[in-house]
C-alpha cells in the first residue's frame, strides 16, 4: 500500500448557493501559508478546489482505496456543513462533511480516510483528471469562516492486489500464460472467470478465517420461529459459515431462505464472504492461488503427472494457512453447538 503526499489544487473558484454568501480571496486556499479564504456570511458558497496536478506519479493500473481531504481552518461557531468529492463538474459520492463546530484556533480536519473512497469507485484517471476535486460549504454563527488551505491525499495499492493477477500467479503454477481480463474470450480468461469466485467461497467455507471472521447482532426475520425456537433472525447478506452464537453454547439452525433460528438474542459470529483481494490475509492470499491452480490444472493442461506435483504443493500451502490464519472448531455433544478457539 501506498500514499501521495497532501497535494494542493491549482484551480479554485465558488458556486452560489440560495441565501449564502461568496468567499474572498477562495485563491488563498491553494497553500497552507496562514493566509485565508473567508467568508463572512452565516452560509457560505461552495468552495471549489480542482485540478490537484501532484497525484500524476500514481500507477496507472494502481487501485484507489483511500481519499482523505484535510480542510485546515479554525473559528468557534464554525462548521463544515457539506463535504463532497467532485468530478467532470459534479458532486460525488457520499457528503464527509463531520458538521461538528471547529475550534477556536486553527486546527486540520481530516474528511474521509486510507480506506475510505466515498461510495465511489475511482481510478487513477479520475483522480489525475483536472475536473477532480472536492467542493466544500460552511456554516457558522455569523463570525468570519475562515480556511487556510484544502489538500488531499490519495491512498493506491499496485496492480497484484488484483483478481486478474491472482488468476495470473495460480496460471503461472501451471505453467499457463497470463491473461489480461476475467472477460477474455480465450479459454484460460473463461477457465478463470468459472473457478474463481467458486474456488474463494469454497475455501472461505471451509474454515473459520480469523480475517472473514465477523461480528453482528442480527435483524429479526418477517418469517416466525417454527417449533421450538424462540427467535428467527434473517442472516447477514455476506454470511457464510456460522461460528458462534451468543451467548457462548447456545443453539441454532439455518434454514431455507436465509433464516436462522435460536433460543436466544441474535448476536453471531459468522465467517463473512470476502470478495476484495485487498482484504486477504497474505497466506489465505496463497493457499487461494494454489487451489484456483487445482481447480484450473484439468481444463487447461493435459498431464495428470503435473496435476500430482502441483497437488501437494498445494495441500501443503493450505495446510499452512489454516494452522496460522484459523480458528479452531469443533462440534459439542449437542448437535447444534460449537466452542471456538482462537489460534495465538
Amino acid at each position: 500500500m501506498s500514499a501521495s503526499d497532501y497535494k494542493f489544487p491549482d484551480v479554485v473558484s465558488t458556486e452560489a448557493i440560495s441565501g449564502a454568501t461568496d468567499w474572498t480571496n477562495p485563491d488563498n486556499v491553494k497553500v497552507s501559508d496562514d493566509t485565508s479564504a473567508t467568508c463572512a456570511g452565516k452560509e457560505s458558497y461552495w468552495l471549489k478546489c480542482l485540478s490537484y496536478l501532484g497525484f500524476s506519479t500514481i500507477p496507472a493500473v494502481a487501485r484507489i482505496v483511500g481519499v482523505e481531504v484535510a480542510l485546515e481552518g479554525g473559528l468557534a461557531g464554525i462548521k463544515d456543513s457539506e463535504v463532497y468529492l467532485c468530478y467532470a463538474g459534479k458532486r460525488i459520492g457520499t457528503d464527509r462533511a463531520h458538521d461538528v463546530e471547529w475550534n477556536s484556533v486553527e486546527f486540520t480536519y481530516v474528511h474521509g480516510g486510507s480506506w475510505d473512497v466515498w461510495g465511489l469507485a475511482l481510478t487513477p484517471a479520475i483522480i489525475k483528471s483536472t475536473s477532480f476535486g472536492v467542493h466544500i460549504a460552511c456554516k457558522g454563527d455569523g463570525s468570519i469562516i475562515s480556511i487556510d488551505s484544502v489538500s488531499i491525499r490519495i491512498t493506491y495499492l499496485d496492480a497484484d492486489d488484483t483478481e486478474v493477477q491472482i488468476c495470473n500467479e495460480a496460471l503461472g503454477k501451471i505453467g499457463e500464460p497470463e491473461i489480461t481480463s476475467l472477460d477474455g474470450t480465450d479459454v484460460r480468461s473463461k477457465a478463470c472467470k468459472l473457478n474463481y469466485h467458486s474456488t474463494r467461497k469454497q475455501l472461505l467455507t471451509s474454515h473459520i478465517w480469523q480475517f472473514a471472521v465477523v461480528h453482528a447482532k442480527l435483524e429479526k426475520a418477517l418469517t416466525p420461529p417454527l417449533f421450538n425456537w424462540v427467535y428467527a433472525y434473517a442472516l447477514p447478506s455476506n454470511f457464510l459459515k456460522t461460528s458462534d452464537i451468543w451467548p457462548e453454547m447456545s443453539k441454532y439452525e439455518i434454514g431455507a431462505g436465509g433464516i436462522i433460528y435460536t433460543n436466544t438474542d441474535g448476536y453471531i459470529r459468522y465467517v463473512a464472504d470476502v470478495v476484495d483481494p485487498i482484504l486477504f490475509t497474505a497466506d489465505f492470499r496463497e493457499a487461494f492461488v494454489y487451489k484456483l491452480a487445482l481447480a484450473l490444472y484439468p481444463a487447461l493442461v493435459d498431464k495428470i503427472t503435473g496435476y500430482q506435483v502441483i497437488q501437494k504443493e498445494a495441500l501443503a500451502m493450505i495446510r499452512q494457512a489454516i494452522f496460522r490464519g484459523t480458528v479452531h472448531q469443533k462440534p459439542s455433544r449437542n448437535t447444534f453447538d460449537w466452542t471456538t478457539e482462537m489460534r495465538s
